[in-house]
């Protein structure tokens, strides 16, 4: 035990006094742009290397201004203690990549809704200003240009999508049919999103809300036929003078897509109480 030596208590007894003086995190980045000058050197590297590829490990989206000009950036997050060999089976294509961005990647932090009803980065206290608008569904109803989108990823091989069909299933819910191949060189897995929205949102809600998805993985030349449920709820929003989800009468968009933003399919139906 450490702690029994004369250099491990008095590790202990340093650590304790620290933590008796730390208050808890209650602050955000004051920013989202990479710390100690690295946009520099990445900048000076990809002049020297064009084709060099750019592995960011990371938590949370920063700004990439060079972004343009690598041709190729691998976002590994945390992966934990294997990342070094999971990083390497993808970069000598052992591996096809097949990840998606669960978040949205802003180009500049003034894009984000905290910044523009300025919430970002203060202190004590964040308040939800934008209400139902989090997220990609911001980005997505007030058409901001994004660095890259929701649900964002590439791969080593293609996929394409054929025969797609809305019909009504059991309990009233619908059935989204579509078939998916990969039409590339490569196994390697999709992850196909199936959105919603009202045919015209207005102001009030968002154009788009992931309802359901599938990660498929597909041998090169398979298909395979592939059908996400979706029920009456997955049209409903949540009334504040009710207190509960109401699904109103009216014309939905139903969207199918390998991003928020690469929609592949849509289709427009109605809905009765």
């Amino acid at each position: 035990d450490m702690t029994d030596t004369d250099d491990g208590k008095a590790l202990l007894e340093q650590a304790l006094a620290i933590a008796k003086e730390c208050d808890e995190e209650g602050n955000d980045r004051a920013s989202m742009k990479l710390p100690y000058g690295q946009d520099k050197v990445i900048e000076a590297l990809l002049k020297i290397k064009p084709d060099m590829t750019i592995v960011m490990i990371g938590g949370a989206p920063v700004e990439m201004p060079w972004r343009d000009r690598a041709k190729a950036i691998v976002w590994a997050y945390y992966a934990g203690m294997e990342t070094g060999n999971a990083l390497a089976d993808i970069l000598f294509g052992k591996v096809n990549p097949s990840g998606k961005l669960a978040e949205t990647f802003p180009i500049t932090y003034a894009d984000t809704p905290t910044a523009k009803n300025g919430e970002f980065a203060k202190p004590g206290r964040i308040e939800l200003k934008e209400g139902v608008f989090v997220g990609y569904r911001y980005y997505e109803s007030k058409e901001v240009e994004v660095a890259y989108c929701f649900g964002h990823g590439l791969s080593y091989t293609e996929f394409s999508f054929s025969n797609f069909e809305v019909a009504e299933a059991e309990n009233g819910k619908l059935a989204v049919h579509f078939t998916i191949s990969n039409v590339g060189e490569r196994a390697g897995a999709e992850v196909v999103q199936v959105y919603t929205g009202p045919a015209n949102a207005g102001d009030i809600h968002p154009v788009k809300e992931l309802k359901g998805f599938e990660k498929l993985y597909l041998e090169a030349g398979e298909s395979r036929d592939v059908t996400v449920m979706l029920s009456k709820e997955d049209f409903a929003h949540y009334n504040c003078e009710k207190n509960a989800f109401v699904t109103e009468p009216g014309e939905y968009k139903i969207m199918v897509g390998t991003s928020v933003r690469n929609i592949r399919w849509e289709d427009v139906i109605p809905l009765q109480d």
